[in-house]
């Protein structure tokens, strides 16, 4: 009975293809959570946005839109600025912020992200 060669010409190869794999997998996985993250962020500064024009348009009051609009933002996303502007009896509440791009307590970078909200006036008053 004879006995089976293997051929040894490729030796570690199957073990270098799985790391190389695995750390494709776990770099492609580690994108598209940041991707969601980056995703759930301009849906914040939405909501913010929204919420802000939704009280200035219910109050008549700019201050209470502006208020608004700063607390729906989260800790930890950078508020850069709340801009306030009213015309023909619509006012715009229009939210920035910096979000973390983080990995590991890491910060790697901060993605801007902005986002606007017009609603109509329910009262004319304030003109």
């Amino acid at each position: 009975m004879g006995r089976l060669r293997r051929d040894r010409s490729d030796g570690g190869q199957a073990a270098i293809e799985l790391v190389s794999y695995t750390f494709l997998v776990l770099l492609v996985t580690v994108l598209l959570a940041q991707g969601l993250l980056v995703a759930q962020a301009l849906m914040i500064v939405q909501d913010a946005a929204r919420a802000g024009a939704r009280e200035w348009a219910r109050t008549g009051s700019g201050e209470s839109g502006w208020v608004a609009a700063q607390r729906t933002v989260p800790e930890g996303v950078k508020l850069e600025h709340i801009w306030l502007t009213a015309s023909d009896g619509a006012v715009t509440v229009d939210v920035a912020v910096r979000v973390p791009v983080r990995t590991q307590g890491v910060t790697l970078a901060e993605i801007p992200v902005r986002r606007d909200a017009t609603f109509r006036l329910e009262d004319e008053s304030w003109r």
